[in-house]
């Protein structure tokens, strides 16, 4: 002990010459700020996925996708799917032009921009056309308007239907004449009530008129598309106007179903409405947030608003609202809907290829979708006993998962065991809804729920979209599950695990999808991964 004391002094000599010597020492490079960091990050997605994305704006590859004609068994059980979610999925899959435009939307590419402009003028075909329209649109540059005008002159509905969507995005008072005038002239009657709703949605009164007039028209498809639109938009008065449209309707079960909901809308307006439900904080660490992509590149139009959660009391809502659109549900509960007949404006509507031509689509061939949005949410008993009737008995499949999607959005709900009674069921259309049902509610123990199904369900596709509601809720094992799927030897679920942990991920995770976007050799896998990496970046 005491030779080590007497070493110590010595000890402390040597390391005070030696520093010294050494001079002064070298300093730790600066910290780089967040906003450094984030830039750094944007420069090398942009640098890894322009390539990619260049590569993939070519009507070659943004073809249609047969799912059930794919061999694989993971994009059969995705085109089985009817619920919202189930279509804003097989959507994905069917189109790659969706998340493809999704990361065009997002990039700022310069030479990227410049190939666009030249799709949106000179491309022949329609889809590659229709997405560059929309991603011109985001930009709001004056100088585009010789390019969307020649759009909505061309002779291919998509591409007018685009041009649309486009003008009504661009926002700027070139865009209103042009609109006027498809509204009153074009040969159309989709883009005519199209263009009346972009005129109303840019604040112009001359919209609402001409929906008001298109309420009457002959065409079925005029009518529906106009009551949504009237509901989503109009004033707080035309809900009469709107019921007594319900009591007239006989012809057509869409038009029927679309009156029924628009009056919801506007009921909500005519007097003070409840709050909207609040959502449970996380008990653990909440989701990092994910760029914001624009709405024209989402699936917005399949998105479950639920009406009903904004009207004063289940006992508010007019009767003829209620009676019909489960009186609908019911019937096709015990007889499945015919198979659908082609007509003119069908004919018109299976061409469209931005998302919202597909939301459309499905909102007027599958009317389960219509359904669920006016039912969701219902607290009256008598509804919900007649919802759980279909959903546990129903004969048509499609109409249970419909049922069990209305159910969740019930957030005063406490008995939780009809989902888990459906979490059993064989058909995964009925499986995904329950989950789909799950997503809406704030009761906790839905967590437990969701982590037991994506650990265990038969599907791969169940497990990931309940691996990611419970990501969304603030639960890390969610992410988790998510990340496992990542290197997974079927490409469809590479695909899906990358579109969700885009939204869901870190900055660990950046790091991951830019080595997979490097080695991905699969079209559809490579259009998530771009759109991850520029989400992650942002």
């Amino acid at each position: 002990m005491r030779y080590e004391r007497r070493l110590t002094p010595v000890i402390i000599g040597i390391n005070v010459l030696l520093s010294a010597c050494a001079g002064p020492a070298v300093g730790a490079p600066p910290r780089l700020t967040p906003e450094e960091v984030r830039a750094s990050m944007n420069q090398r997605a942009e640098s890894a996925s322009v390539p990619r994305l260049v590569t993939l704006v070519d009507d070659r590859r943004l073809k249609t996708f047969n799912l059930d004609e794919s061999g694989k068994e993971t994009l059969k059980e995705i085109n089985k799917l009817v619920t919202p979610a189930g279509y804003r999925l097989k959507y994905r899959f069917r189109e790659i032009g969706v998340p493809v435009a999704q990361a065009l939307s997002l990039s700022r590419d310069r030479q990227l921009q410049i190939r666009l402009l030249e799709i949106a003028r000179f491309q022949s075909g329609q889809r590659a056309r229709s997405e560059s329209l929309l991603v011109l649109a985001a930009q709001k540059n004056p100088e585009h308007v010789k390019i969307l005008k020649e759009a909505l002159l061309d002779r291919d509905v998509a591409v007018q239907f685009a041009a649309v969507e486009a003008l009504e995005a661009w926002g700027l008072p070139e865009a209103l004449p042009l609109l006027m005038n498809a509204s009153e002239r074009d040969w159309s009657p989709l883009v005519r009530v199209f263009s009346a709703k972009a005129i109303l949605q840019m604040g112009m009164p001359q919209g609402r008129d001409q929906l008001i007039k298109f309420l009457t028209d002959p065409n079925w498809l005029m009518r529906a598309m106009a009551a949504r639109y009237l509901g989503d938009l109009g004033k707080p008065e035309d809900v009469d106007l709107i019921l007594g449209r319900i009591a007239a309707e006989r012809d057509n079960n869409f038009v029927l179903a679309e009156l029924c909901l628009a009056g919801l809308k506007l009921w909500n307006r005519r007097g003070p409405g409840l709050p909207k439900p609040g959502v449970s904080p996380p008990t653990r660490s909440a989701p990092r947030t994910s760029a914001h992509v624009s709405s024209l590149f989402e699936l917005e139009p399949l998105i479950v608003t639920a009406p009903r959660l904004r009207v004063s009391g289940a006992q508010l809502v007019p009767p003829q609202i209620d009676t019909e659109l489960v009186g609908l549900l019911e019937k096709i509960a015990v007889e499945p809907p015919a198979e659908f007949v082609i007509d003119p404006n069908m004919a018109e509507l299976i061409k469209l290829v931005t998302p919202q031509g597909y939301g459309l689509y499905v909102r007027y061939t599958d009317i389960g979708f219509l359904l669920t949005e006016g039912l969701a949410g219902t607290t009256n008993l008598t509804l919900i006993y007649r919802l759980e009737t279909i959903a546990r008995s129903g004969r048509y499949t499609p109409a249970r998962g419909a049922a069990y999607v209305a159910l969740g959005f019930d957030t005063t709900r406490v008995d939780l065991s009809i989902f888990e009674y459906a979490l059993r069921d064989p058909a995964i259309q009925v499986r995904f809804g329950a989950v789909e049902g799950l997503a809406a509610q704030t009761n906790p123990m839905v967590r437990g729920i969701l982590a037991g199904v994506a650990q265990s369900d038969a599907s791969p596709v169940v497990r990931l979209y309940a691996a990611q509601v419970l990501g969304l809720k603030g639960d890390v094992q969610g992410v988790d599950i998510v990340r496992r799927y990542l290197n997974d030897p079927d490409w469809a679920v590479r695909a899906l695990s990358t579109y969700f942990l885009g939204q869901l991920g870190d900055d660990a995770d950046f790091e991951r999808m830019l080595i997979n976007l490097e080695r991905e050799t699969e079209d559809h896998v490579v259009a998530e991964n771009c759109l991850s990496v520029l989400r992650m970046s942002q």
